[in-house]
C-alpha cells in the first residue's frame, strides 16, 4: 500500500509480449509473506507470491498456480553497497549474513537466494 495515497500496489503480469498491471479490489491486504500463504491455503483468495515460496506447496496440490504464463520468474534481491575498504560493522555483518545459503522454510520449500552486486 503507498503511505502517501492509500491505494494499493498494482499487480503486475507479464506475457505474451505484453506487460499489464492490474488493480486489485482486495479483502485481506499483507505485506507479509507467510500471512498470504496461510491466507491462500485456507481459501481466502489469491495470493501473489513467489513460485519459489510456494512450489512445495503447488506440487502437492495444497494451492494451484493460475496466470502461470503471464508470471515471469523472480530473478531474486540485489544488495548494492560501495566497495569501501573500511565499511560499517553492521553493514559489514548484514552483507556476510544475505550471502549465507536460504535456509529451508518447510520441507521441500526455498527461498530464492540473495544476490549480492558492487558498484
Amino acid at each position: 500500500m503507498w503511505s502517501e495515497t492509500g491505494a494499493l500496489f498494482r499487480w503486475h503480469f507479464e506475457g505474451h509480449g505484453e506487460s499489464i498491471d492490474v488493480d486489485v479490489d482486495s479483502v485481506v491486504t499483507a505485506n507479509d509473506t507467510d500471512l498470504l500463504l496461510t491466507a491462500a491455503l485456507q481459501g481466502t483468495g489469491l495470493a501473489f507470491l513467489p513460485e519459489s515460496f510456494v512450489a512445495a506447496r503447488i506440487k502437492s496440490g495444497e494451492l494451484i498456480q493460475v496466470l502461470e504464463s503471464w508470471c515471469k520468474p523472480f530473478a531474486g534481491f540485489y544488495l548494492y553497497y560501495p566497495s569501501k575498504p573500511h565499511m560499517p560493522a553492521a553493514l559489514r555483518a548484514f552483507i556476510d549474513f544475505i550471502k549465507l545459503p536460504a535456509s529451508p522454510l518447510a520441507p521441500g520449500e526455498m527461498a530464492a537466494p540473495a544476490q549480492t552486486r558492487k558498484p
